[in-house]
């Protein structure tokens, strides 16, 4: 299994990564099947597969678990929130409240596969928003691949400007 040896990184004073498993080989096909082929099984199994890693132990638990929101046109077009739906498997494994209208993207972004980190950041200056306040709430945010961090991050810095006292990114996957 393509385990991380070290699944978590603190990106900041505020900030921590888990993301347990390499975006390569099987786990590389299983996220793109989930998310460009509609195979709904392969995103349960990539749940399923965080939640059991070796290291995961959230203590403490987030207040709430946040999907990173997609763009109402993306969401048209794919028919489906990828994280949306890692995030619920991870809401009912581990009864912790999930918030799906909390983060609102509001700036369409071109596809971030194909573009440089700078591009990326660039992209994803006040693409999001806050609906509410998080004063002192514990956020965990669930995407599904970790890349350079830029759309993780941009969101965890709207949480964090929003109030929020510590936000963690859970992302099935990182690269390299």
């Amino acid at each position: 299994m393509p385990w991380r040896q070290r699944p978590t990184k603190i990106l900041s004073e505020h900030i921590t990564l888990y993301a347990p498993l390499r975006y390569e080989g099987c786990i590389q096909t299983l996220i793109q099947r989930f998310k460009f082929h509609h195979d709904f099984l392969a995103g349960k199994l990539l749940a399923d597969l965080f939640i059991q890693a070796p290291t995961f132990s959230p203590d403490p638990q987030p207040d709430w678990v946040v999907p990173v929101p997609l763009h109402w046109w993306r969401l048209f077009r794919r028919g489906f929130n990828q994280a949306g739906l890692l995030a619920k498997d991870v809401h009912q494994a581990l009864d912790i409240p999930i918030e799906h209208k909390l983060c609102f993207r509001h700036r369409w972004t071109p596809p971030q596969t194909q573009s440089s980190a700078r591009a990326r950041r660039r992209n994803l200056k006040r693409a999001f928003s806050v609906r509410s306040s998080v004063a002192n709430q514990h956020i965990a945010i669930v995407d599904d691949v970790y890349t350079t961090g830029s759309t993780t991050q941009a969101l965890a810095q709207c949480l964090l400007k929003a109030g929020a006292q510590k936000v963690d990114i859970w992302c099935m996957a990182r690269v390299s």
